[in-house]
């Protein structure tokens, strides 16, 4: 089959919306174009169109849910960090589970987008505890609705450790919980050993920081 032309059928929405600007159907098919192109910041405003246009569309919640996660990821290394696309996102997501509780893919998108939100894992001590706590609750979630997504439970072993050391009243509990996460984790069909190998011996520091 050929490529689709995304560039030409984006220029022929164009012209749609400038014939027909109240037209739902040009808006959310121009932005799925750019999605397509990797164009997220271009798809935003067809979206905040379409969704204006269409209020509710879980369709459209998703597309703009993910069009703001994959815009904040490109942004990670900005003085930023993609933080309000992160918000945005998760906000998104959490309007889009309202109406499709059990979707572990967007389930797990949520969770990180609070994980990113708390601050810098590498210094765990700086991050904001109550967005950390929201995306453990968050990653527990996502983990339960598909027990076998290796990330959800990286991340949650993850989550569990910054709090950890970040909070010492509750680090033991913390660090225990983070062990049986990152067990999952490697347990998991499909962890590569070059992936799993660190996570080995981070379960270790944490079983001898406990005793």
């Amino acid at each position: 089959l050929p490529t689709p032309d995304y560039k030409s059928a984006i220029a022929d929405y164009g012209q749609v919306i400038a014939k027909q600007p109240n037209d739902p159907a040009a808006y959310n098919l121009r932005a799925i174009a750019n999605l397509k192109l990797g164009d997220f910041k271009a798809a935003v405003p067809d979206l905040d169109k379409y969704l204006s246009l269409k209020p509710g569309d879980s369709a459209a919640l998703l597309n703009r849910g993910n069009a703001y996660f994959n815009l904040a990821n490109t942004l990670r290394t900005s003085n930023s960090k993609g933080v309000p696309e992160f918000e945005k996102a998760a906000a998104d997501y959490a309007t889009y589970l309202n109406g499709k509780p059990g979707d572990s893919k967007v389930l797990y998108r949520r969770a990180l987008c609070l994980y990113r939100q708390a601050g810098d894992s590498a210094k765990p001590e700086s991050m904001n505890k109550a967005k950390l706590q929201a995306s453990i609750t968050a990653f527990e979630t996502a983990a339960k609705a598909s027990p076998a997504e290796a990330e959800a439970n990286y991340y949650l072993g993850l989550a569990y450790d910054n709090m950890g050391m970040a909070q010492d009243d509750v680090r033991e509990a913390m660090f225990k919980k983070a062990i049986d996460a990152y067990k999952k984790y490697i347990a998991t069909p499909g962890v590569k050993a070059e992936d799993a190998a660190p996570v080995k011996e981070r379960i270790t520091l944490l079983q001898d920081e406990i005793g």
